[in-house]
């Protein structure tokens, strides 16, 4: 009777395979960033290439041990919404972290990145992206825990991931327990970086994900994952 097993190779549209080959260093430098506290380089990282190289499958897997790590994640696409969806995801996954009060306040709304409507002791005011996202990861560093927010597909043309990127320029200065790592392909790197509006980031590592060497593939095969087997 055949045994049944896991492919530790199958590609399957971003989901994490058992096994990433040649990423490891990749992997580890980034975590090592997290490790390091405020200010290191590798919290502002960029994942470099070509369709179908495995960027969204590498940012998932960074996300999911930073989470066994204890930090928590917002992993979102560049799109319109994406502000409105890391206040969710930040919502949703720092539950016990963030106070009942917090978490009744944040009421995301659609206002092309400009700002939020939260409801204060029954009345409405305006505040920006960047005050809602100070409060939330001073609230999430004092109890010890980071904030880590991963972007794929960048585009310089969504305004709002520009709004993100500013944002992060000032968590960084302001010390804070958080990280950005993004992902996009050689083009949309190329022009998002040459925007001047966010100079500030050209200074992130990147990755570029170019083939996996054939000793790091001739390992991987030779060393599988033992839930593979």
């Amino acid at each position: 009777m055949k045994e049944n097993f896991n492919n530790p190779f199958t590609p399957s549209f971003g989901s994490i395979p058992l096994q990433l080959a040649g990423r490891d260093r990749i992997i580890r430098d980034i975590l090592d960033g997290l490790d390091n506290g405020p200010g290191d380089p590798y919290r502002a990282t960029i994942l470099v290439g070509a369709r179908g190289s495995g960027k969204t499958a590498l940012l998932a897997k960074i996300a999911e041990e930073a989470s066994s790590n204890g930090w928590i994640s917002a992993n979102v696409n560049a799109d319109s919404e994406i502000l409105n969806e890391i206040l969710v995801q930040i919502r949703d996954n720092a539950t016990e972290f963030l106070s009942p009060e917090y978490l009744s306040h944040i009421t995301p709304l659609s206002i092309a990145g400009v700002g939020v409507s939260r409801n204060v002791r029954q009345s409405s005011r305006k505040t920006t992206w960047r005050s809602e996202m100070t409060s939330i990861i001073k609230e999430l560093n004092e109890k010890g825990v980071g904030l880590l927010i991963t972007v794929d597909e960048i585009d310089v043309k969504t305004d709002e991931l520009q709004t993100v990127i500013t944002a992060f320029q000032h968590f960084v200065r302001e010390r804070r327990d958080v990280a950005l790592i993004m992902a996009g392909l050689p083009s949309k790197v190329s022009n998002l970086l040459r925007n001047d509006s966010i100079s500030f980031f050209r200074r992130a590592f990147q990755h570029h994900l170019d083939d996996v060497e054939e000793s790091e593939v001739r390992f991987s095969i030779n060393d599988p994952p033992l839930n593979a087997l």
